[in-house]
């Protein structure tokens, strides 16, 4: 189930993502916002050894 949240963002990102909506790289901002969170999150994994590990096991 998705969320609905609210975000503040740059004018200039918003123009850059509503120009991809009309080349039809997104459905729609959500679809860019959710898409462009989670290629972010991969390439961070990724640098962290594939696993999703960041070596924090909560018992701080």
């Amino acid at each position: 189930m998705k969320e609905k949240i609210s975000i503040s963002i740059d004018k200039q990102l918003l123009n850059l993502i509503d120009k991809r909506i009309k080349e039809y790289m997104f459905a729609n901002r959500s679809h860019a916002v959710e898409y462009c969170i989670a290629e972010v999150l991969k390439q961070a994994n990724s640098r962290k050894g594939n696993d999703g590990n960041d070596g924090n096991d909560g018992n701080d």
